[in-house]
């Protein structure tokens, strides 16, 4: 299997059982949240990480240095996006705004250390 595609895998991988895992416990009352709330903040991450594989897939073909110009690219990106949408939930005024800033805050650091070890492992894997 080539990088890209393993790394495809790995990411979505995570993301379905990180937020599968996440919304279940909305669902059964174990995290305090609307069960709205999860879902919106569910589809922002996946868009967040699920977006970022087109940035990072190309360089795996690539020079390392370029590479880790693409990482940093896409680390970026991700974490403007990540305020961007932050400050769109304390902006809505939604009553519960501070806990879906912290839920989305716990989800976003959890996944983006999941795709940097994911990266790292593909990225010094043998295979093409």
């Amino acid at each position: 299997m080539n990088k890209a595609r393993l790394f495809t895998l790995i990411i979505l991988g995570s993301l379905l059982v990180a937020l599968g895992t996440y919304v279940a416990l909305v669902q059964g009352h174990v995290l305090q949240l609307v069960e709205k709330h999860a879902i919106i903040i569910s589809v922002t991450i996946s868009v967040i990480f699920g977006g970022g594989i087109p940035i990072i897939a190309p360089s795996f073909r690539q020079d390392p240095e370029k590479f880790v110009g693409r990482f940093l690219v896409l680390t970026t990106v991700q974490l403007l996006l990540a305020m961007s949408i932050l400050l769109a939930f304390i902006v809505s005024k939604q009553s519960d705004a501070k806990m879906m800033c912290f839920h989305f805050i716990s989800l976003f650091v959890l996944i983006l250390i999941i795709q940097s070890l994911g990266l790292i492992k593909v990225a010094n894997s043998t295979d093409k």
